[in-house]
């Protein structure tokens, strides 16, 4: 019994008596055998690879894995994997330890002849766990490379599909001449061109709002100004952009942003639940879903 779901073995949490466990051997053969008072078993086998497979059934209603791990490293972490793989050493043992916290049911989930509703859903993405990616084409790409991500994650607007983002001119010069932010705009659902003049070095350009379409937000960056002297400097500044430098070289880079994200304040661990992917954790675990773990 992991007591806390800290997921670290503490000395007043004793073993599960009762539990089945089914284990495999090096020569593939399956050896059963059930946990005693202490929740412990031990079996003779020959040295190689094994795998425990815990019989899910026969843990008591109500408790469901640990997942996570860390603290104390003088102490055994509760970390949940079922099945398991474990080494055989010649003339030596091996340990697998698994942890069960007690299941807090959400109201929705308590017995009722009233059906449970649906779970709810997870919260907005934190900004940090949410990635941006520079698409460009190589060919395509400027020059003159930003000394950092030009493109800064403020908030998740999980209601309206949307991602809130700055930019930040972080490439190797003082001031450039035009800078050109293309989006879909979360606020009107279409095409949106901003255009600022003379953007100083780390220089912040928004708040926008950009749609996701099918998972992704696209961040389109145009530059135009005269350290762009390079061939590789011909983007085309989109029409929507206009005003915009009709002669001189321009740089142009596309960025993707992935609207989804693993969310570390998931909280809808006791939802009652048919399949994993009802579940923030992606665990559905004896009808109920498991806390969230970061992935």
């Amino acid at each position: 019994y992991d007591l806390n779901g800290d997921c670290i073995e503490d000395p007043d949490e004793g073993g599960i008596p009762g539990v089945e466990v089914i284990v495999t051997d090096s020569l593939n053969r399956l050896h059963t055998v059930t946990t005693d008072t202490n929740g412990e078993y031990s079996l003779l086998l020959p040295a190689g690879p094994a795998t425990t497979n815990i019989t899910e059934e026969t843990i008591p209603d109500g408790w469901i894995p640990s997942v996570g791990g860390g603290g104390d490293s003088g102490r055994r972490h509760l970390i949940w994997d079922n099945p398991t793989g474990v080494i055989i050493p010649p003339e030596g043992t091996a340990t697998d330890i698994d942890g069960y916290v007690r299941l807090t049911l959400s109201p929705s989930s308590a017995p009722s002849s009233v059906p449970s509703a649906a779970p709810t859903p997870c919260p907005p993405c934190p900004p940090e766990t949410i990635n941006v990616t520079d698409i460009t084409p190589i060919g395509d790409r400027c020059s003159i490379e930003y000394d950092d991500m030009p493109i800064k994650i403020d908030e998740h607007l999980k209601d309206l599909d949307c991602i809130r983002f700055e930019v930040d001119q972080t490439w190797l010069d003082p001031e450039t001449e035009f800078l050109f932010v293309k989006f879909d705009d979360c606020d009107t659902g279409s095409d949106r061109c901003e255009k600022r003049q003379s953007v100083n070095f780390y220089e912040t350009l928004g708040p926008f709002s950009a749609k996701c379409v099918d998972g992704y937000a696209t961040i389109e960056i145009f530059l135009f100004d005269d350290i762009y002297l390079s061939p590789e400097d011909t983007s085309t500044i989109p029409s929507i952009c206009n005003p915009r430098p009709s002669a001189g070289n321009k740089c142009g880079l596309t960025f993707q942003i992935d609207c989804s994200c693993s969310n570390p304040n998931c909280l809808d661990e006791g939802v009652s639940c048919s399949s994993d992917d009802e579940c923030c954790s992606e665990t559905c675990f004896k009808g109920y879903c498991a806390p969230y773990q970061l992935k």
